[in-house]
């Protein structure tokens, strides 16, 4: 006996929607897992926006005082009452300015998160000129 068939039962449909229930719930929950371990834009942004800042003061400092005498305007423990030095909560910005020859000096700025995550490094070799 010849059966014509022209479409499916019940019973696979149910079993196709099932089956695409299950991959779609794993799917979501990989989707969750990434976005939680996803990295914090705006904390990043926050560390390298901090990081430049203190880099320019510096700079600035430079300029003022001339390339011997300038030294970090903020030194630790910050007791500096310019708005500059001043580092939001939840970040630690720490600078070093080490004399590399007669005529240079290397400036290192390095901002972080209290995690210790998004840390941002900037050097800078300064010539006296």
């Amino acid at each position: 006996m010849i059966r014509d068939e022209q479409g499916h039962t019940l019973i696979e449909f149910i079993i196709f929607v099932v089956v695409i229930g299950v991959l779609a719930s794993i799917g979501l929950l990989g989707l969750q897992a990434s976005l939680r371990n996803a990295p914090n834009i705006q904390n990043a942004t926050t560390s390298i926006a901090l990081a430049q800042q203190r880099m320019e003061f510096i700079i600035g400092q430079r300029n003022i005082y001339g390339f011997v005498d300038f030294v970090d305007p903020c030194p630790p423990p910050t007791s500096s009452t310019s708005p500059l030095c001043v580092v939001p909560d939840g970040f630690t910005i720490t600078s070093s300015i080490i004399t590399t020859a007669a005529d240079t000096k290397t400036i290192t700025v390095n901002a972080v998160n209290d995690a210790g995550l998004y840390p941002t490094t900037l050097e800078e070799l300064v010539l006296n000129n």
